[in-house]
Formats: structure tokens, sequence, C-alpha cells
């Protein structure tokens, strides 16, 4: 991007403000806002977040996207100048698509290993097959060790306070997604 394509937000809210007679204090008071909100806005010191772009559009009759757009393309152009953000992105290598056809194992999720490659805590492994006898012994079984889970099966329920019924929770309807076009400026 060129540095003159690029149309620093601030400047043109205040463009704007000029255009209809507008003061900061009269804008600010009309869409809500407090002044110094308006005042950093227009010193490129505060974002135009789309809460206030909304404001703006209404206000100015214009649209969400014009003011957002503004901000969205300025802050791609003030990365594009930041040096350590492009070194850190030179680094990043792109992802490659399998081929068609192919079983790459990328797809499928790692076994998830604790230390010194043992399975992570919490996932039951078989028990090794019967131990072999000695030589000259005789291989015994011997009765299953009582573990937590198999004496809580067979302990008696106690009874318990019956507790309060879940309430239902209302999931919130999405909000439709809207395509962005770039204000000609």
């Amino acid at each position: 991007m060129k540095k003159s394509e690029v149309v620093v937000p601030g400047t043109k809210l205040k463009e704007c403000m000029d255009a209809y007679q507008v003061s900061a204090a009269k804008l600010a008071d009309d869409i809500n806002l407090s002044q110094s909100i308006i005042r950093q806005i227009v010193a490129n010191k505060a974002k135009i977040s789309l809460n206030i772009a909304k404001r703006l559009a209404k206000y100015f009759d214009t649209t969400v996207q014009f003011w957002f757009n503004l901000q969205t393309v300025y802050e791609l152009s003030e990365l594009d100048k930041d040096a350590e953000f492009n070194k850190i992105l030179k680094n990043i290598p792109k992802a490659k698509k399998p081929a068609p056809g192919s079983k790459k194992a990328a797809n499928k999720p790692a076994k998830k290993t604790g230390k010194a490659g043992r399975p992570a805590a919490g996932k039951k492994t078989k028990a090794p097959a019967k131990a072999k006898a000695a030589k000259g012994t005789k291989a015994v079984k011997s009765p299953k060790a009582k573990t937590a889970k198999s004496v809580a099966r067979k302990a008696p329920k106690k009874a318990t306070a019956r507790k309060a019924p879940k309430k239902a929770v209302v999931k919130a309807a999405k909000a439709p997604v809207t395509t962005v076009q770039t204000p000609v400026i």
C-alpha cells in the first residue's frame, strides 16, 4: 500500500465534522460518547471501534463499513511499516494441503503422552499378561485387588437431598455475517 492511498480515520472524521459544522462537544453529546474519545480519534490516538463506527454511520448517514474499513485499512498500513512484525511474518511457513487421496498422519490427533513417553495420567492401560512363574513353581491366581471403584460400586447408596432441576440455557441467536467492502476514498 502506498502511503498516499491510506486515509487516516481521525482526519476523515475531522473532515466530516467540518463539513457538517459540528464541534467535538456537539458530536460527543449527539452520539452519546465522551468529548475526550472524539478528540482522541481526531488526533489518531484512539481507534474507531465497531461500536463507534455504528454511531458515526447513523449520525453522518454513511455505512458502518465505511468507518470500520477506514480504521482497518489504516491499521494494516501501519502494520506493514512495522519491521519487527515483518521479520516474524517472513519466518511463518505456509500451510500445505495434502495431495488428493493421500492419507496423512497430520490429520490425526497425536497421542497424548506423559513423562518419558508413558500414556498421560488418567488414561487406562491394560495390565501386562500373566507373569510367567519361575521354573519349578506353579502360578497361583491371586484374588482381585479391591480398587476404589469396585468398593464404591458395592457400597450401599446414601440418601441424599434432591437437587433443584437445572435451568434451561437459552442460546443467543447468531447475528448474520455481512461482507465488508473497502470504501472508495
